[in-house]
Protein backbone atom coordinates (compact mmCIF):
# COMPACT_ATOMS: atom_id res chain seq x y z
CA UNK A 1 0.00 0.00 0.00
CA UNK A 2 1.53 3.44 -0.97
CA UNK A 3 0.93 6.28 1.76
CA UNK A 4 -0.14 9.59 -0.38
CA UNK A 5 -1.48 12.76 0.76
CA UNK A 6 -4.49 13.91 -1.06
CA UNK A 7 -5.71 17.70 -0.51
CA UNK A 8 -8.91 18.29 -1.41
CA UNK A 9 -9.97 21.16 -2.80
CA UNK A 10 -11.14 24.16 -0.06
CA UNK A 11 -13.00 26.94 -0.04
CA UNK A 12 -11.28 29.83 0.99
CA UNK A 13 -12.50 31.95 4.14
CA UNK A 14 -13.75 35.43 3.41
CA UNK A 15 -11.24 37.76 3.70
CA UNK A 16 -13.03 39.82 6.07
CA UNK A 17 -13.47 36.41 8.48
CA UNK A 18 -10.23 35.55 8.04
CA UNK A 19 -8.41 38.20 9.91
CA UNK A 20 -10.13 38.35 12.63
CA UNK A 21 -9.60 34.13 13.29
CA UNK A 22 -6.80 33.42 15.01
CA UNK A 23 -4.17 31.48 13.07
CA UNK A 24 -4.17 28.25 15.68
CA UNK A 25 -7.90 28.32 15.03
CA UNK A 26 -7.92 28.73 11.07
CA UNK A 27 -5.19 25.84 10.77
CA UNK A 28 -4.78 22.29 11.43
CA UNK A 29 -2.03 22.61 13.53
CA UNK A 30 -2.07 19.23 15.72
CA UNK A 31 -3.94 16.16 15.76
CA UNK A 32 -7.26 16.38 15.74
CA UNK A 33 -7.07 20.06 14.88
CA UNK A 34 -7.37 23.40 16.90
CA UNK A 35 -10.14 22.18 19.24
CA UNK A 36 -8.84 18.73 19.83
CA UNK A 37 -12.19 17.44 18.64
CA UNK A 38 -11.26 16.55 15.21
CA UNK A 39 -13.70 19.43 14.26
CA UNK A 40 -12.68 22.62 12.40
CA UNK A 41 -15.52 25.80 12.96
CA UNK A 42 -14.02 27.96 9.68
CA UNK A 43 -13.35 25.20 6.78
CA UNK A 44 -15.58 24.30 3.99
CA UNK A 45 -14.57 21.56 2.78
CA UNK A 46 -16.13 18.99 0.01
CA UNK A 47 -18.39 16.81 0.83
CA UNK A 48 -17.55 14.01 -1.79
CA UNK A 49 -14.47 13.65 -4.44
CA UNK A 50 -12.79 10.82 -6.38
CA UNK A 51 -9.83 10.40 -8.31
CA UNK A 52 -10.92 13.46 -11.16
CA UNK A 53 -13.08 15.49 -8.95
CA UNK A 54 -11.84 18.22 -5.78
CA UNK A 55 -8.03 16.48 -5.60
CA UNK A 56 -6.08 19.41 -6.12
CA UNK A 57 -3.03 17.61 -6.26
CA UNK A 58 -1.90 13.75 -4.76
CA UNK A 59 2.10 12.58 -4.01
CA UNK A 60 3.64 9.68 -2.49
CA UNK A 61 5.45 10.30 0.90
CA UNK A 62 8.70 7.98 1.09
CA UNK A 63 8.37 4.66 3.09
CA UNK A 64 5.34 4.27 5.43
CA UNK A 65 3.66 6.01 8.85
CA UNK A 66 0.04 6.08 10.15
CA UNK A 67 1.03 9.67 11.37
CA UNK A 68 -2.20 12.33 10.51
CA UNK A 69 -0.52 15.32 8.16
CA UNK A 70 -1.13 19.36 10.14
CA UNK A 71 -1.43 22.54 8.31
CA UNK A 72 -0.36 25.71 8.98
CA UNK A 73 -0.09 28.45 6.23
CA UNK A 74 1.19 27.63 3.02
CA UNK A 75 2.62 24.05 4.57
CA UNK A 76 1.44 20.28 5.10
CA UNK A 77 3.91 18.44 7.77
CA UNK A 78 3.58 14.89 7.92
CA UNK A 79 6.27 12.45 9.58
CA UNK A 80 7.19 9.27 7.55
CA UNK A 81 9.78 6.09 8.53
CA UNK A 82 11.29 4.80 5.84
CA UNK A 83 12.94 1.41 5.68
CA UNK A 84 16.59 1.77 4.54
CA UNK A 85 17.98 0.51 1.23
CA UNK A 86 14.28 -1.04 0.51
CA UNK A 87 12.71 0.47 -2.96
CA UNK A 88 9.63 0.91 -4.83
CA UNK A 89 6.26 -0.49 -3.27
CA UNK A 90 8.03 -2.66 -0.94
CA UNK A 91 9.08 0.44 0.56
CA UNK A 92 5.38 1.15 1.99
CA UNK A 93 4.65 -2.24 2.89
CA UNK A 94 4.02 -2.70 6.69
CA UNK A 95 7.14 -4.46 8.13
CA UNK A 96 6.51 -4.68 11.76
CA UNK A 97 6.85 -8.77 11.50
CA UNK A 98 9.82 -8.58 9.38
CA UNK A 99 13.41 -10.48 10.44
CA UNK A 100 15.65 -8.91 10.70
CA UNK A 101 14.51 -5.24 11.00
CA UNK A 102 16.54 -3.20 9.10
CA UNK A 103 17.70 0.56 9.94
CA UNK A 104 14.81 3.29 9.05
CA UNK A 105 15.16 7.03 8.55
CA UNK A 106 12.66 8.49 10.76
CA UNK A 107 12.06 11.98 8.72
CA UNK A 108 9.87 14.94 8.56
CA UNK A 109 8.54 16.69 5.54
CA UNK A 110 6.80 19.51 4.85
CA UNK A 111 5.26 19.90 1.57
CA UNK A 112 3.63 23.13 -0.73
CA UNK A 113 -0.03 23.30 0.32
CA UNK A 114 -0.70 24.62 -3.31
CA UNK A 115 1.08 22.13 -5.41
CA UNK A 116 2.13 19.21 -2.84
CA UNK A 117 6.08 19.70 -3.31
CA UNK A 118 8.56 19.14 -0.97
CA UNK A 119 9.77 22.41 0.67
CA UNK A 120 12.27 20.44 2.83
CA UNK A 121 13.02 17.21 4.11
CA UNK A 122 14.95 16.48 7.66
CA UNK A 123 15.87 13.06 8.71
CA UNK A 124 15.74 13.38 12.77
CA UNK A 125 17.44 9.79 13.40
CA UNK A 126 18.06 6.75 11.25
CA UNK A 127 18.13 3.70 13.31
CA UNK A 128 17.21 -0.36 13.65
CA UNK A 129 13.76 -0.23 15.62
CA UNK A 130 14.22 -1.83 19.28
CA UNK A 131 11.00 -3.43 19.04
CA UNK A 132 8.54 -4.89 16.80
CA UNK A 133 5.22 -3.22 15.55
CA UNK A 134 1.87 -4.95 14.62
CA UNK A 135 2.61 -7.31 11.84
CA UNK A 136 -0.56 -6.11 9.53
CA UNK A 137 -0.76 -2.28 11.13
CA UNK A 138 2.05 -1.23 12.42
CA UNK A 139 4.21 1.48 11.92
CA UNK A 140 7.46 3.27 12.93
CA UNK A 141 5.81 6.36 12.54
CA UNK A 142 2.06 6.53 14.12
CA UNK A 143 2.23 9.92 16.11
CA UNK A 144 1.20 13.15 14.07
CA UNK A 145 3.70 16.32 13.69
CA UNK A 146 2.11 19.53 15.88
CA UNK A 147 2.94 22.85 14.56
CA UNK A 148 2.20 26.67 16.02
CA UNK A 149 3.12 28.49 13.23
CA UNK A 150 6.62 29.14 14.80
CA UNK A 151 7.99 25.68 15.11
CA UNK A 152 7.37 22.10 14.16
CA UNK A 153 7.24 19.32 16.61
CA UNK A 154 8.03 15.31 15.00
CA UNK A 155 7.63 13.01 17.58
CA UNK A 156 9.25 9.68 16.92
CA UNK A 157 8.67 8.29 20.75
CA UNK A 158 11.33 6.13 21.43
CA UNK A 159 13.33 7.84 18.51
CA UNK A 160 13.19 11.27 19.86
CA UNK A 161 10.60 14.07 20.24
CA UNK A 162 12.81 16.66 17.23
CA UNK A 163 11.61 20.30 16.84
CA UNK A 164 12.92 22.56 13.85
CA UNK A 165 11.66 26.23 12.81
CA UNK A 166 9.43 26.53 9.94
CA UNK A 167 11.92 26.80 7.10
CA UNK A 168 13.60 23.15 9.21
CA UNK A 169 16.23 24.21 11.05
CA UNK A 170 16.65 21.98 13.89
CA UNK A 171 16.23 23.72 17.33
CA UNK A 172 16.24 21.29 20.16
CA UNK A 173 15.65 17.56 20.57
CA UNK A 174 14.71 15.16 23.61
CA UNK A 175 15.30 11.79 24.15
CA UNK A 176 13.26 10.03 26.71
CA UNK A 177 14.32 6.37 26.46
CA UNK A 178 13.10 3.34 24.72
CA UNK A 179 9.32 2.20 25.27
CA UNK A 180 8.28 -1.41 25.62
CA UNK A 181 5.09 -1.77 24.47
CA UNK A 182 2.60 -4.91 25.10
CA UNK A 183 3.30 -7.66 22.76
CA UNK A 184 5.50 -5.84 20.83
CA UNK A 185 2.45 -3.63 18.65
CA UNK A 186 4.47 -0.71 18.41
CA UNK A 187 4.14 2.76 19.37
CA UNK A 188 1.58 5.94 18.64
CA UNK A 189 0.69 8.20 20.69
CA UNK A 190 0.59 12.08 20.14
CA UNK A 191 1.68 15.17 22.56
CA UNK A 192 -0.58 17.81 22.90
CA UNK A 193 0.91 21.73 22.38
CA UNK A 194 -0.75 24.57 24.60
CA UNK A 195 1.17 27.41 24.53
CA UNK A 196 4.69 27.20 25.31
CA UNK A 197 3.88 23.72 27.06
CA UNK A 198 4.47 20.20 25.49
CA UNK A 199 2.75 17.04 27.40
CA UNK A 200 3.36 13.97 26.29
CA UNK A 201 2.25 10.95 27.99
CA UNK A 202 4.72 7.89 27.99
CA UNK A 203 2.32 5.03 28.57
CA UNK A 204 4.50 1.35 27.98
CA UNK A 205 5.18 -2.02 29.94
CA UNK A 206 8.29 -0.08 32.09
CA UNK A 207 7.47 3.17 34.28
CA UNK A 208 4.71 5.16 32.89
CA UNK A 209 4.19 8.63 33.12
CA UNK A 210 3.31 12.26 31.89
CA UNK A 211 5.78 14.79 31.32
CA UNK A 212 5.59 18.20 30.54
CA UNK A 213 8.01 20.25 28.01
CA UNK A 214 8.96 23.72 27.51
CA UNK A 215 8.05 24.10 24.07
CA UNK A 216 11.10 26.54 23.57
CA UNK A 217 13.75 24.39 25.57
CA UNK A 218 12.69 21.28 25.69
CA UNK A 219 13.13 21.78 29.39
CA UNK A 220 11.82 19.43 31.42
CA UNK A 221 8.61 21.40 34.01
CA UNK A 222 7.35 18.39 35.42
CA UNK A 223 6.80 14.48 35.56
CA UNK A 224 4.49 12.04 36.96
CA UNK A 225 4.80 8.77 37.45
CA UNK A 226 1.63 6.36 37.04
CA UNK A 227 1.36 4.40 40.71
CA UNK A 228 1.53 0.66 38.97
CA UNK A 229 0.92 -0.84 42.31
CA UNK A 230 -2.50 1.29 42.79
CA UNK A 231 -3.23 0.62 39.17
CA UNK A 232 -2.30 -3.07 38.61
CA UNK A 233 -0.38 -4.97 36.21
CA UNK A 234 1.42 -2.81 33.59
CA UNK A 235 -0.46 -2.25 30.50
CA UNK A 236 0.27 -0.19 27.63
CA UNK A 237 -1.74 2.67 26.13
CA UNK A 238 -1.72 4.43 22.87
CA UNK A 239 -3.50 7.47 24.29
CA UNK A 240 -2.81 10.95 23.20
CA UNK A 241 -3.45 14.11 25.19
CA UNK A 242 -5.84 16.67 24.79
CA UNK A 243 -4.46 20.13 26.87
CA UNK A 244 -6.44 22.04 28.06
CA UNK A 245 -5.61 25.20 30.63
CA UNK A 246 -5.00 23.85 34.48
CA UNK A 247 -3.22 25.72 37.26
CA UNK A 248 -0.55 23.04 36.60
CA UNK A 249 0.59 24.44 32.99
CA UNK A 250 0.88 27.86 34.48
Amino acid sequence: MRLLIILAVVLPIAPALSQSIPPAERFWGQWRGPHATGVSKTADPPIEWSETKNIRWKVEIPGRGAASPVVWGDKVFILTAAPVGVEGRASHEPRGGVRPRVAHRFMALALDRGSGRVVWERVAREEVPHEAAHVDNGTWASSSAITDGRRVFAFFESRGLHVYDMDGKPLWEKDLGDKRMRQEFGEGSTPALYGDRLVIVWDHQGQSFIVCLDATTGNELWRVNRDEIIHGPRRSSWTSMAARKSSRME
